[in-house]
């Protein structure tokens, strides 16, 4: 006999406590790994987040890049 709470069953409870736990393990580990192990460059999240941090940066300054480009050429011709 499972016991309810709510909605949920008390089983769906622990299934979320269970993910949750291996989730902080998980994190402990990028952490443990990031840190402790950093000139071999082992980590399991740490660097996808670093590249997508990156690139977040990267592909908007691109945009800034073609426009300064373009703006560039007719300042000097307004210095002249």
């Amino acid at each position: 006999m499972t016991k309810h709470l709510g909605d949920r069953s008390w089983h769906d409870g622990q299934v979320e406590q269970g993910l949750r736990i291996l989730l902080v393990l998980i994190i402990l580990l990028d952490v443990f790994l990031t840190v402790l192990y950093a000139r071999i460059g082992t980590s399991i999240i740490g660097s996808r987040v670093g590249r997508l941090v990156w690139g977040s940066f990267v592909k908007p300054s691109t945009v800034f890049t073609t426009f300064e480009l373009i703006a560039k050429p007719q300042d000097r011709e307004n210095e002249a």
